[in-house]
């Protein structure tokens, strides 16, 4: 057995090392939990990267957790490059696998809507277009043991050229039939300044905000705004209610204006809410009682209660963000252990036509099964059991209904126009002599510094 350093990250050829996975679980997840342990070794949870036509974040196999892809320092950033700095962007994960994994990884330039472009990479890289992930350590002193890997980019293997969507895949063997996830990134110039404003949104301005938008081009050449330019708003990152503006409603000679009156317009929603883990020997923020059983520890959080049809009470929070640390201990991204975390929530009777799921960062904002919650009928109220690792987390319930792309939360959380939430802009440009989509401005703005502040537009 090689002993590493538990303090000091090692790279080294890639190759097994000797470990083992704890011996019990509790009752719950001892079968699934060994069963697809199993089969990891002669089965493949992967994807082929001929099938994928939209590139997004997604992990296709369960003994992946935790994706961090951040600006290096700021972890709950995000992954933005500035095409002319000199920044670096860190991607960290974990790995479940009882024996370490020979990953690689590549990049494919995308568009606005995450449709790989018309390029081939060397347009875009330089450097190698498929490299070996190389900067593994394993967990230590941990109840569940866990291979944490990490890649800084851009690197000596690979630059970036131009600006716009950029899709990472991380894959195994070499071999891009096995993706295993999929993280998306951005490369931006600085050719625009982009100004934001938040109000009250129409007839529903108690419970809706309204973002309107000055792109500000005075030095930069656009031959035709109306045909050549997207805009993309998120809030809160979320993508399946993400909104792109194909055409501008004004146009000056140096500006373009965005201020429609239903395409703009997002619920508030409501403050987040949250619970801290990175103790495990007390019970912190938003958490009932903290247990250890069968060689894992189990938190179960403070009863939760639908919100809607409450008034709005502000909480600081990150805006569904999450946070790995743990306490008295120096390294998080290698000691800090997992938990199985149970959410709840009391329901009179399940729904029918949907699925209620628990949402956040640490599920990239998306319903999925990962998160999907089960209806007790004895208990009378939605529950799910999550392994995360320890840290602060955000959390919200939402509801996914059946055939629909959008979830919906505020039927249990409620909405007001006076939540804080983050709103990112991302401004692209084609011309029409262009193969590709440059990414010519970018701006993260929060509502708490942005309410009520007129533009002069």
């Amino acid at each position: 057995m090689r002993y590493l350093n538990p303090y000091k990250r090692e790279k080294f050829p890639l190759g097994p090392f000797a470990s083992s996975m704890p011996v019990l679980f509790h009752f719950r997840f001892i079968i699934p939990f060994l069963f697809f342990l199993m089969l990891n070794t002669s089965l493949s949870y992967a994807i082929d990267l001929r099938d994928i036509k939209i590139f997004e974040n997604k992990t296709f196999n369960p003994n992946i957790h935790t994706i961090i892809f951040a600006p290096q320092g700021s972890e709950m950033e995000l992954p933005v490059l500035n095409k002319e700095g000199q920044q670096h962007l860190i991607l960290k994960f974990d790995d479940f696998a009882p024996k370490r994994k020979n990953y690689y990884y590549t990049i494919r330039h995308c568009d606005a809507t995450w449709k790989e472009s018309f390029l081939s990479p060397m347009d875009y890289i330089e450097g190698f277009e498929s490299n070996p992930l190389n900067d593994y350590a394993p967990s230590f002193n941990t109840t569940i043991h866990y291979g944490n890997y990490q890649l800084s980019l851009p690197n000596q293997d690979i630059k970036f050229k131009l600006s716009g969507n950029y899709a990472l895949i991380v894959y195994e063997d070499n071999d891009l039939s096995k993706v295993v996830f999929i993280r998306r990134f951005y490369v931006a110039e600085q050719n625009v300044s982009i100004e934001g404003l938040i109000k009250p949104a129409g007839i529903n301005s108690a419970a809706d905000q309204e973002f309107d938008l000055k792109v500000n081009h005075p030095t930069y050449p656009i031959s035709d705004p109306l045909t050549e330019i997207r805009v993309v708003v998120m809030q809160n990152r979320r993508t399946d209610n993400s909104v792109i503006f194909t055409k501008p409603q004004h146009v000056t000679d140096n500006a373009l204006i965005y201020e429609f009156n239903d395409a703009n317009i997002f619920p508030g929603g409501n403050e987040f809410r949250f619970f801290d883990c990175k103790s495990l020997r007390f019970n912190s923020e938003g958490i009932a009682q903290i247990s250890y059983i069968d060689h894992a520890f189990h938190v179960i959080l403070l009863p939760s209660a639908i919100r809607a049809n409450q008034p709005y009470a502000y909480s600081r929070e990150l805006n569904g963000q999450y946070s790995i640390a743990v306490e008295n201990k120096k390294d998080p991204d290698t000691e800090a252990d997992y938990v199985y975390v149970d959410f709840s929530l009391p329901f009179a009777a399940p729904f029918s036509q949907g699925s209620l799921h628990v949402i956040g960062g640490f599920s990239d904002m998306q319903c999925n099964e990962s998160n999907k919650m089960t209806y007790n009928f004895t208990a009378k109220r939605y529950e799910a059991g999550l392994l995360l690792k320890q840290g602060y987390y955000n959390y919200m319930y939402a509801f996914w209904p059946e055939g629909e792309v959008k979830y919906n939360t505020t039927n249990l959380e409620g909405s007001h126009f006076e939540t804080e939430n983050e709103y990112v802009a991302f401004v692209y440009h084609h011309p029409i002599s262009s193969r590709y989509e440059r990414l010519i401005g970018f701006q993260s703005f929060n509502t708490d510094h942005i309410k009520g502040i007129q533009m002069g537009w």
